[in-house]
């Protein structure tokens, strides 16, 4: 059946309400539809020729593309799909991000009628939506962000590369209007770009969208190396260590663990992780501990108990020789026991890394170091000591190749002190000779 597509017709001298009219014929009828913008008009246009070029069937009825008369799914409708689909190939800490990357998506990719985007609030409702098996959490008076989701939410038929282009100048902006970090905003692209491939994978639109990833340096390199002189060195963080304890029972297990991560370089993860029967605790000298799992946390419906608890992340056992200092204050809060959790509270679980970490910036007084600043400050002080790289590596758990790019501004500060190794390397070569 013949179809021929007219030029648009433009009524705005009329004052009409929409002047902006796309003509075309179909067995000899003419249809037409109508547009309040020359913009959503030229696009129409361009998909019915596309259809014609394409050898589309129309519909009489409706002088419009038959597949066109299927519902388009949204992108929040394969979104739901998406997370249910990979929940039980992913872990709950890549659940939980990859969870929150879509749901900052899923609010900018959306019709341009649509009230004020939510903010973070309405962003949990939309993940609370998003979690598999917990479709239900969107019913109730309070949650009305995944209602207005699917309201607005953008067909695919309408994500085109060239809205995607407009979609990245919003993604990457924080709640402020300020520019993400590179390591965050790159973390948010890879979910987005993952989860329109496997769109297209699924047959829910023919191509990605996506602008690809431009290739070249990375400008921001340094930012992901560790700075040393930003580190508390071994006084400061043994004081506050100490100052962790306080009228809370739980406070000496905050303690223990904290001085697990700096004597022993474990991630805070792992210390809690830790049974007694992972420890070797002589009467004096070196003990060690043995590293074989991690506590994952990722907040609450992400995952199960026994999810939460797994290998670590590199999923290398290892281990760990400990110093004296940590083996005497390990000791000392065993106290004789020698099986179970290290450290639990009172219900029995695991210790939370929010109350942990809580606690220590109260110790702390402010915000200067992480408790993840204990692990590198432990391993800048390895370094420093010149512990081979390979072996302060394998002690961290991570590769030769992480850790030199991790620590790469520690190892090249003291050139002074290599100096002089150097010197004395070529004594002993003259020496020999």
């Amino acid at each position: 059946m013949r179809v021929r597509v007219q030029a648009i017709q433009d009524r705005s001298s009329r004052g009409v309400r929409s002047p902006y009219v796309v003509r075309w014929t179909l067995g000899g009828k003419t249809k037409s539809k109508s547009f309040s913008h020359k913009q959503p008009a030229d696009r129409y246009r361009s998909q019915l020729i596309t259809a014609v070029a394409e050898g589309q069937t129309f519909d009489l009825l409706t002088g419009e593309p038959a597949e066109w008369n299927t519902p388009a799914a949204t992108v929040s409708e394969y979104a739901h799909t998406w997370i249910g689909e990979n929940w039980a190939t992913s872990q709950p800490k890549s659940r939980q991000k990859a969870i929150e990357n879509l749901a900052r998506f899923l609010v900018i990719a959306v019709d341009s009628s649509c009230p004020v985007q939510p903010g973070p609030a309405a962003r949990a409702e939309i993940r609370n939506w998003l979690i598999a098996g917990r479709e239900n959490r969107q019913s109730g008076p309070a949650a009305k962000s995944p209602r207005w989701l699917r309201r607005h939410s953008l067909p695919f038929t309408e994500l085109t590369a060239t809205r995607c282009v407009e979609l990245t100048k919003l993604l990457f902006l924080k709640d402020d209007g300020q520019p993400m970090a590179n390591s965050t905003a790159s973390r948010q692209r890879a979910t987005v770009s993952s989860f329109l491939f496997d769109a297209v994978n699924a047959g829910v639109i023919k191509s990605n969208p996506w602008p690809a990833t431009k290739r070249g340096r990375t400008k921001n390199a340094k930012a992901t190396q560790v700075d040393g002189m930003s580190l508390p060195n071994p006084t400061e963080a043994r004081a506050t260590i100490d100052a962790l304890i306080n009228h809370s029972p739980g406070s000496i297990a905050y303690r223990v663990l904290a001085s697990i991560v700096y004597f022993a370089g474990l991630r805070p993860s792992e210390a809690r992780a830790l049974d007694v029967a992972d420890l070797t605790l002589p009467a004096s000298g070196w003990g060690s501990i043995y590293v074989q799992r991690a506590i994952k946390d990722a907040g609450g419906g992400y995952g199960t108990t026994d999810e939460m608890s797994g290998v670590t992340k590199t999923a290398v056992e290892r281990r760990v020789p400990i110093p004296e200092e940590l083996v005497n204050i390990l000791n000392e809060f065993l106290d004789g026991r020698t099986s179970g959790p290290l450290t639990q509270t009172a219900g029995g679980n695991a210790i939370s890394l929010s109350a942990w970490g809580k606690a220590w910036r109260a110790a702390r007084g402010d915000e200067t170091w992480r408790l993840y600043d204990l692990r590198h400050a432990c391993a800048t002080l390895w370094l420093g000591a010149g512990v081979p790289v390979g072996e302060v590596a394998r002690r961290l758990g991570h590769s030769t190749e992480v850790l030199l790019k991790k620590y790469a501004g520690v190892l090249s500060t003291d050139e002074d002190l290599s100096n002089a190794r150097i010197d004395a390397a070529l004594r002993n070569e003259l020496l020999d000779h």
